[in-house]
């Protein structure tokens, strides 16, 4: 457990202390050792406050940043409210941290206050001269962030846009950078419609700030380009905002702030770069002359754009921003703006969400923010799909074609998955004589029957996913579910129990059965066993799904819109029988163990009341805050419950947070994982499946939200705090998780359905998403890494049931490599095993690994390296 000082001059007495005796200082202390401070002198320090970095015996977690900026701060802020207001303080082994630390944490905003109400802030320096300049480069950081939160904390009609531009190029012009502001007639002359539209309801004339910072030597250099927000004041225009916490929309034009402070800094410490900030100015008010839904707008690039919301108006002025960016050949543009309320339900306060048409620029921003203490996480930025082949028979189907034959396109599996679920759509409970007869699909020649066999099974398991899921509630009860699948996975030879609510009483799964308390339909517990290993010791992957079969929200009732699609609240459940179904139609060698607590979530006088605690079948006590928060309760137990099995990893699937549904809609699956290299076998399977996944983050930020300042119980179900609702319940989840099991959870309340028609291979309702990459995960058998000299990865995959392999690769490639999966197939059952490695290294694992397999007579290796194809 590292400790450290912080030392304070003479000020009336106070000592800020924790229970540890031994105080260690930096820098330089050797891993694994401690150095004693002893004899302070009282004369000299009367204050003291001694903090700790990091948590004992935590280790290191990549996603995690510890920064001894935020150690400074605790320790400063004790100080200060004590009224001690000489600090002079230890570096910590990083005296830019440490600068930064104490710089941001004794300032907060006061300008309006009466000048005899104002605090007097503290004087900050640093304790002896070791570190000097590193104090001075975090100062200056620290001051132009202070600089940017003065900004954004005045009020609005304090800081207008000419105001702002007034002041940015105040300070700015100051350090030598180049400030022009332009107004309102340059921006018609440039054809900004997009950003002027903005600000046609307000009386402010708009500004368009451009900075110019020239650092470097070279005049050829090019520029970096910084766009930034900047609407000064956001009501919503004619699409008005709800009036509570509207005075936050002073702050609107915080994304501007953070560029004008950028170019500021930089200009401090002499970068040699060249910079360009680029900030529209704008208020968005309601008014006669506004903006109003449904206009239209033409932005600089000529596209024209219908404005369906007015509150939505960020994109609009960082829409010109942009396009005119291109004007100066940037190297790279980075924008930053508070653009959506929906990445602060998806992420809350933890991170900056990311979008990026480069994967490398990301890795730069995400090591600058694990230096700084400031997360980043990536989120997808993705064109959806089409898939010709589902669109081409539900064509034919359209016109009443009913046998139609399919030329594989080069990949039978996925024709014949495409063909199976884009033909199928649940009917069961229409009158018999109007049900449509749905079209009979087959191969066409012979080439390919194998996978094409493959193909019609996982596309069967998850149309079956689906109707289990599109089946009305009052038709699939607990009981029925469990009847259902029961009756279907025994006639594969696989081992069903269905475990009763005694069952579950004496397992102590106190938590699973609270949910069920206020219906009348008894829970059920179903236990899958699919034994397919040739080795009786061979260690099982255990499926656990979410089985709500009516989510009501209990005592806290949802609003009644779309509750009838809380039938699919089990869709978890569903994805996971039809995952067994398939591993055993398919043979698969592998043991399976599929777990699936079920029950109803009603309201009544029995129900779990918010408020209520129940205790887990792990003895942790919850606090049921809020009843509509039932799936991680059901889960919690099933998940503790797994652990008897000596599983090789956990997967659990579940409809688990409306939060998912906002942050990535219906184009990926979220997922919550303590093992990377799980989450890479997940995100590779579905990229052949063609159903994408994409990881957020599980942070110790988030654990803290559901165990800390709980007093009656041990963890909360559901955080106090707004935003990263998805990633407050997969915390919760952990919590029941031993940290030595490979586990990952995957959200599904996006991908469940029903859409607007989205995907062209689900014509309606439920669409049993993601059942293909969730079984797929599961026929991985290994996976290798391969390091470049350069510094790329590649990861080598060796799959059980196909003759599909994919490599996903970090960092460029030279012109001839330039696609992000390579995928070879080849015909009949000739090749058991096909990997596909991209360096002679890559080869070399990928041959140890097959001659190690039991197939080892017919080898088929492909090789990709620069722009030579060898085969052997």
């Amino acid at each position: 457990m590292l400790q450290h000082m912080l030392y304070m001059s003479k000020t009336p007495r106070i000592i800020v202390m924790n229970k540890f005796v031994n105080l260690c200082l930096s820098p330089k202390i050797p891993k694994g050792h401690a150095r004693v401070f002893w004899g302070l002198d009282e004369k000299d320090y009367a204050g003291i406050a001694v903090v700790g970095l990091g948590k004992k015996n935590l280790g290191i977690n990549q996603l995690e940043e510890i920064h001894e900026g935020n150690v400074v701060l605790v320790g400063c802020r004790a100080l200060d409210a004590v009224e001690i207001k000489d600090i002079q303080l230890e570096t910590l082994g990083d005296a830019e941290a440490a600068a930064e630390g104490a710089t941001l944490s004794t300032w907060f905003y006061q300008g309006l206050k009466n000048k005899e109400k104002q605090k007097v802030l503290p004087n900050v320096s640093l304790y002896g001269e070791e570190g000097e300049e590193q104090w001075r480069i975090g100062c200056i950081k620290a001051q132009a962030q202070n600089w940017a939160r003065h900004l954004a904390d005045t009020p609005a009609n304090l800081m207008t846009p000419t105001i702002f531009s007034s002041e940015v190029c105040s300070v700015l012009t100051k350090l030598g950078i180049n400030v022009k502001v332009h107004d309102k007639e340059w921006a018609k002359e440039k054809k900004m419609g997009s950003f002027l539209s903005v600000s046609h309801g307000s009386c402010e004339p708009p500004k368009f700030v451009e900075i110019h910072y020239e650092g470097a030597n070279d005049n050829n250099t090019q520029p970096i380009v910084f766009v930034g927000k900047g609407v000064t004041f956001d009501s919503g225009g004619i699409s008005l905002k709800p009036p509570a916490d509207m005075d936050e929309m002073r702050a609107d034009m915080s994304g501007a702030a953070c560029v004008a402070a950028a170019m500021r800094a930089a200009a401090d410490l002499k970068l040699k770069l060249n910079i360009i900030g680029l900030i529209p100015l704008t208020e968005n008010l309601p008014s006669g002359t506004a903006t109003k839904p449904g206009d239209v707008v033409v932005a600089m690039n000529g596209k024209s754009i219908i404005v369906d919301n007015t509150d939505a108006e960020g994109r609009l002025i960082l829409a010109d921003a942009l396009y005119y960016a291109h004007e100066f050949n940037p190297s790279f543009i980075l924008d930053i703006a508070t653009l959506t309320g929906a990445m602060r339900i998806a992420l809350g306060g933890a991170a900056t969400g990311v979008f990026t048409n480069n994967g490398t620029l990301f890795e730069k921003l995400k090591n600058a923010g694990t230096l700084t203490g400031d997360r980043m996480w990536r989120l997808p930025l993705w064109q959806h799909f089409t898939d010709e082949m589902t669109m081409g028979c539900r064509a034919l189907d359209a016109v009443e074609i009913k046998d139609i034959q399919l030329e594989t396109l080069g990949d039978a599996e996925a024709a014949a998955e495409g063909a199976t679920l884009s033909t199928w759509f649940y009917q069961g409970l229409k009158n018999k004589e109007k049900q449509k007869v749905l079209p009979n699909v087959s191969l066409y020649g012979e080439e390919g029957e194998e996978q094409w066999r493959i193909g019609c099974i996982k596309a069967q398991a998850q149309n079956w996913a689906r109707h289990l899921a599109d089946t009305p509630a009052n038709l699939m009860t607990p009981t029925i579910f469990s009847s259902e699948v029961c009756s279907v996975l025994t006639k594969l030879g696989i081992n069903v129990k269905v475990h009763d609510k005694e069952w579950a009483k004496e397992k102590k799964m106190g938590s699973f059965l609270s949910v069920s308390h206020g219906s009348c339909e008894p829970p059920k517990f179903v236990e899958i066993h699919y034994e397919g290993a040739n080795d009786n010791n061979t260690q099982p992957i255990v499926f656990v799904g979410k089985g709500v079969t009516f989510d009501s929200g209990g005592i806290s009732l949802k609003p009644p819109a779309d509750m009838d699609e809380m039938r699919a609240d089990m869709s978890g459940a569903a994805c996971v029988a039809a995952a067994m179904r398939a591993a055993a139609d398919l043979k698969l060698k592998l043991n399976i163990i599929g777990l699936i607590p079920l029950t109803e979530n009603l309201p009544s006088g029995t129900a779990t009341k918010p408020g209520d605690v129940v205790v887990a079948m792990n003895g942790k006590s919850i606090i049921v805050d809020n009843t509509d928060a039932e799936g991680r309760l059901i889960l919690a137990d099933a998940l503790y419950y797994a652990h008897e099995f000596n599983p090789s990893f956990i997967l659990d699937i579940a409809t688990l947070t409306g939060a998912m549904r906002i942050a990535l809609g219906g184009a990926a699956t979220g997922v919550f994982t303590n093992n990377g290299t799980l989450f890479e076998k997940l995100k590779n399977a579905g990229t052949l499946t063609g159903d994408r996944m994409w990881r957020l983050p599980l942070w110790q930020h988030f654990t803290d939200e559901m165990t800390k300042k709980v007093n009656s119980a041990d963890v909360r179900n559901v955080a106090k705090t707004k935003g990263g609702g998805s990633c407050t319940a997969a915390a919760f989840l952990r919590e029941f998780v031993p940290n030595n099991t490979p586990w990952m959870h995957l959200d599904i309340a996006g991908v469940m359905g029903p859409g607007p028609d989205k995907l062209p291979y689900i014509p309606a309702g439920m669409t049993g998403r993601p059942t293909q990459p969730f079984f797929a995960v599961a026929t991985i058998l290994d996976i290798g890494t391969v390091s470049y000299n350069n510094n790329l990865t590649v990861n080598v995959f060796m799959y059980k049931t196909g003759e599909a392999a994919a490599v996903e690769r970090e960092g460029a490639l030279p012109q001839q490599l330039q696609l992000r999966q390579q995928q070879h197939t080849t015909t009949g059952p000739k090749y058991r095993e096909v990997v596909v490695a991209e360096c002679l290294d890559g080869l070399k694992i990928a041959l140890k690994r097959l001659l190690n397999h039991e197939n080892k007579k017919k080898l088929y290796i492909h090789a990709i390296y620069w722009n030579t194809q060898v085969h052997k």
